[in-house]
């Protein structure tokens, strides 16, 4: 369980930098 939501967090936050530089770019 702890391990699935490490996976969301990091897909989260991978999603997050990746909106960040779209937004940047």
């Amino acid at each position: 369980m702890r391990k699935k939501a490490d996976s969301k967090q990091a897909k989260a936050n991978k999603a997050l930098r990746a909106s960040a530089v779209a937004a940047l770019a």
